[in-house]
């Protein structure tokens, strides 16, 4: 699969529909792809969060909110709403972050 060249955005959500369908190779090489664009270019790191929540990577997945966090990422207005955060709400730190952002 070439993934270069395709926007951040539409891999993001391809590796979404793979994790949800069982195909975690296939998202786990897409978030992979992510990251590695993350370091020359602007990829959302919410959006990253996204993925690997999807993959149960908790502690990626908070890294990558915590950078978001940090960079003021806009996606993060949705954080209480955006499903693909299910994954991560029992945990501690999701409520920290809410705390931390003034939402909870």
């Amino acid at each position: 699969m070439a993934l270069a060249g395709r926007h951040p955005w539409s891999l993001n959500e391809l590796a979404l529909t793979y994790a949800a369908s069982g195909h975690k190779a296939q998202a786990e090489t897409i978030y992979d792809e992510l990251v590695a664009r993350s370091h020359v270019e602007y990829v959302s790191p919410a959006a990253i969060s996204f993925v690997s929540a999807a993959l149960h990577r908790a502690d990626e997945a908070f890294d990558w909110l915590e950078r978001a966090y940090e960079e003021r990422d806009a996606l993060l207005t949705w954080v209480k709403l955006i499903p693909h955060y299910d994954p991560l709400r029992d945990d501690p730190r999701f409520e920290k972050l809410l705390e931390k952002m003034g939402l909870k």
